[in-house]
């Protein structure tokens, strides 16, 4: 996991076979803040597209590489010292071995922080003997 400790889920839920919601709690003392920026924390875009993999990972329980991001859009930023609970909705698609994702992701009180398409890939793990 290259994000230790910077977020606890607090909920999940299934809508139904293409759609879940998850929430989690941001960890403001989580090292990243130290260097994005130091007095002036804010979630780098990079690491919230890596929460989402991992959040995808987790339900559906496989390895996932993304592939190809499109209409992605960052909404807000994420200052750990104010906004420390996140809300995602995730809409999905298998397509051939592929998953097309929409995600959208908000402040409890509904502001959008962001929103993409994705396609993410299914890594195939070898097993060493």
């Amino acid at each position: 996991m290259l994000l230790k400790n910077l977020y606890r889920i607090t909920s999940e839920n299934s809508i139904d076979e293409n759609r879940f919601q998850t929430s989690i709690k941001i960890k403001k003392a989580n090292e990243i803040f130290k260097g994005h920026f130091p007095n002036n924390p804010i979630l780098p875009g990079v690491a919230l597209l890596e929460i989402c993999k991992q959040l995808l990972e987790k339900h559906l329980k496989q390895k996932l590489t993304l592939q190809k991001a499109s209409n992605l859009k960052f909404l807000a930023f994420i200052n750990p010292n104010e906004d420390k609970e996140l809300s995602f909705d995730f809409q999905t698609a298998l397509e051939e071995k592929m998953f097309n994702i929409k995600i959208l992701t908000s402040f409890t009180d509904g502001t959008a922080v962001l929103k993409c398409n994705a396609t993410f890939v299914a890594i195939e793990t070898k097993v060493s003997n």
